[in-house]
């Protein structure tokens, strides 16, 4: 930033001179954003171990996906109930279907049915 208002003052380019500095702080790292908090991380693996950048992305890596296993399994278990119950849904949504304008009642029941597989 100091080589920016040095550069600034000395050649009188205001305008110019906040365009590139708006550039600048948008590259700037942010706290939210997921990837500059993988960076921060290899770089925090890296000064903390003294591993290469090659070993410090591979540690990142390992413990971030050691990280998320968890939601892994839930997800794949969950996308195997529904592969399971995938036919009785489509018979049920076939039996509504065919009622043409369900009352309220047959609505309820649907729904029950749905809920209890």
């Amino acid at each position: 930033r100091l080589f920016h208002e040095a550069q600034r003052a000395s050649s009188g380019e205001g305008e110019n001179w906040f365009l590139e500095e708006a550039a600048q702080a948008a590259w700037e790292p942010k706290w939210w954003n997921l990837a500059d908090q993988a960076v921060n991380s290899v770089h925090f693996v890296h000064d903390m171990t003294g591993l290469h950048y090659a070993g410090s992305i591979f540690a990142t890596t390992c413990a971030i996906r050691l990280l998320i296993l968890p939601l892994a399994i839930r997800g794949q278990r969950a996308a195997s109930r529904m592969a399971h119950v995938q036919p009785e849904l489509q018979v049920i949504k076939q039996r509504y279907e065919a009622l043409g304008t369900p009352t309220q009642a047959e609505q309820k029941a649907f729904a029950d049915q749905m809920k209890s597989l």
